[in-house]
């Protein structure tokens, strides 16, 4: 009977070694399969991030060429002003210098702007664009006669 115990408990030793190396095995394979996907992610969210800041970069250029264009426009008017010494050309150049102040703030904004204060700086490059055209408009209505 001692015999019998004896075999008993060695099948049962070696069957509890079996399961444990089992399990260690599978464990492993888990463990290796999950830092197979987080390293998936993490390639992905790298991805995504260059994909986001490429487009930041994109549309942060856009605004900066179309503001630098718009200043271009106001400096060459201002040179045209230059050797005008009548009383509406003053008030015109005082104008013109005052919207050349407002979107050189707007510029510095563009350019300082990051990926996480660029919805904001959109909305307000887009409303100083709407408000400079009414302007605009207005300005070449109140001094057409100084471009004839």
């Amino acid at each position: 009977m001692q015999h019998y115990l004896l075999i008993l408990a060695a099948t049962a030793l070696l069957s509890c070694q079996e399961n444990k190396a089992s399990h260690t095995t599978s464990t492993d394979s888990s463990n290796e399969k999950i830092h197979e996907g987080a390293a998936q992610i993490r390639e992905g969210m790298q991805e995504k991030a260059d994909t986001a800041g490429a487009y930041f970069k994109r549309q942060r250029d856009k605004a900066q060429a179309a503001l630098e264009r718009q200043r271009d426009s106001i400096d060459e008017k201002l040179d045209e002003l230059k050797d005008d010494n009548s009383k509406r050309a003053d008030k015109a150049r005082e104008r013109l210098k005052a919207n050349r102040e407002k979107l050189d703030e707007k510029l510095n904004d563009v350019k300082n702007a990051t990926v996480e204060t660029w919805d904001k700086t959109r909305r307000g490059v887009d409303t100083f664009f709407q408000r400079s055209d009414r302007e605009w408009q207005e300005f070449k209505r109140d001094f057409k006669e100084l471009w004839r």
